[in-house]
């Protein structure tokens, strides 16, 4: 699948291991992604960590606070330190 084939949308996986360290999802599946999301502000080090390798892995552009639960949280992307 071709990101300009579509025009409408593209497809991004969210928080990949928020709630499961193995991948459940199968590479077929798995590659019809356009990004997979390896960062945003509920993320722990170690889902950072697999999400980035996942990314490189499979050649899957890394995206960033891909998606909001509300409308106060929509575009914001932040670490606490």
């Amino acid at each position: 699948m071709k990101l300009d084939t579509l025009k409408t949308c593209i497809f991004i996986l969210p928080h990949p291991f928020r709630f499961n360290r193995e991948m459940k999802l199968s590479i077929k599946t798995l590659k019809r992604f356009h990004g997979i999301e390896v960062d945003s502000s509920n993320f722990h080090d170690e889902d950072r960590e697999q999400a980035v390798n996942l990314s490189k892995r499979f050649k899957i552009s890394p995206v960033t606070a891909s998606d909001s639960h509300s409308t106060d949280t929509t575009g914001l992307r932040y670490r606490n330190t």
